[in-house]
Order: C-alpha cells, then sequence, then structure tokens
C-alpha cells in the first residue's frame, strides 16, 4: 500500500507548502509536528497517515493535562472525519 500525509494547520500568511505553518491549536508559528492518526482506503490502496503541527507552549500545555490532550487528539479526529471522509471511507 502506498503512504499519502496529511498534515493539518490553522491558516497563516505562510506557503502552504512550506515546512512552518500555524499551530492547529493556537496558530502561532511553528516547524513541530505530532502524528494525530492512520487510516488504510482500500478503495484507492492508501495510508492516510495524518500529522498536525503544534507549537511548544501548546505542547507543554498538552503534556501537563490529560484532558486537555484527549480533548485536542478527540477534535482533530472530528475535523478529520468531517473534512476528509469521502477520502477515507472504506
Amino acid at each position: 500500500m502506498e503512504n499519502e500525509l496529511i498534515q493539518l494547520y490553522n491558516n497563516s500568511n505562510l506557503p502552504k507548502e512550506g515546512w512552518i505553518q500555524g499551530c492547529f491549536h493556537c496558530s502561532l508559528k511553528t516547524s513541530l509536528l505530532i502524528d494525530i492518526m492512520t487510516e488504510k482506503s482500500y478503495k484507492d490502496k492508501k495510508n492516510y497517515l495524518f500529522q498536525c503541527f503544534l507549537c511548544k507552549d501548546c505542547r507543554r500545555t498538552f503534556s501537563r493535562n490529560d484532558i486537555l490532550y484527549y480533548n485536542f487528539i478527540r477534535d482533530c479526529k472530528i475535523y478529520i472525519y468531517d473534512k476528509y471522509y469521502d477520502l477515507i471511507s472504506s
């Protein structure tokens, strides 16, 4: 199966294909990524890896508060299923 990477970020005035993007939580510019989830799509035979830009301040906040981190990951997954449902549904 082929792998495809999809990165989530907040819109900013930066180029869309750049290595620095807006943090998905607070919009601060960052190059740090975390893995959110991997989904297999059998209709186009691809693995989709979803990553999220997350700044060091948000990482620190989430590392200290498991509930906030859980809610953030849940919100990311809801966003992914809403936006990419046609892509990842088998």
